[in-house]
């Protein structure tokens, strides 16, 4: 997991930035990247939804309240290792992205 600074991630996404600069190729890796991530989490946001939904009737507060954090928290490490995997150098060995 990436270390936290004060900046947060947009510190992160403005190295990124820095990093790619007008380097059309790997622009494409990182956008390629960024659109496999939001796949994922779109497909695990809907998945979420529908155990929300059923805790939700269940009237489960407290295990709705867990699912929804842990699944915040999933995703926010899933960013933070594609951002790392995103700015290592490319000399550096390449880091797979989990798909899930």
């Amino acid at each position: 997991m990436m270390t936290r600074t004060n900046d947060g991630p947009w510190h992160c996404l403005r190295q990124l930035q820095d990093s790619v600069g007008r380097d059309t190729v790997r622009r494409h890796k990182v956008q390629e990247a960024v659109e496999g991530l939001q796949t994922i989490i779109e497909q695990e946001a809907e998945e979420f939804h529908a155990e929300a939904s059923l805790l939700k009737r269940r009237e489960d507060h407290a295990a709705l309240q867990r699912q929804a954090s842990l699944f915040m928290e999933h995703n926010v490490e899933r960013f933070e290792t594609t951002l790392a995997a995103l700015l290592a150098p490319a000399s550096a060995p390449a880091v797979a992205v989990p798909l899930s």
